[in-house]
């Protein structure tokens, strides 16, 4: 499957695809997003995210939603609050979410 039809996808189409995909697969599409929203630098943003993680997990208030916030300040372009622009956001804090989880997943299969 094409980043573009990754996007593109109903919803449906789209959790089975993240759910089939490998890490490898799954950080190329979450790379090109980033990239075509102005944010080249993936190791960064991953860098950035799994170490907000905590923080994240640790509020009371919708993890989803500062997942969203955390992602609109690491990309330059998410400034406009366009309603394609959010479902990208939206899509792309699934992604991330569904990346880190893999891999830690993979972590733990390793040591145990």
């Amino acid at each position: 499957m094409k980043t573009h039809e990754l996007l593109n996808s109903n919803q449906t189409e789209f959790n089975t695809a993240l759910t089939a995909m490998k890490i490898k697969e799954l950080e190329r599409h979450t790379a090109k997003l980033f990239e075509r929203l102005g944010q080249p630098d993936f190791d960064a943003v991953m860098s950035v995210f799994i170490k907000a993680l905590p923080k994240i997990n640790a509020q009371s208030a919708d993890r989803f939603e500062a997942v969203q916030s955390l992602l609109k300040g690491l990309v330059p372009t998410a400034s406009n609050d366009s309603l394609e622009e959010k479902d990208v956001i939206q899509r792309l804090s699934v992604m991330l979410m569904v990346l880190v989880s893999k891999k830690y997943q993979k972590i733990l299969k390793e040591q145990g």
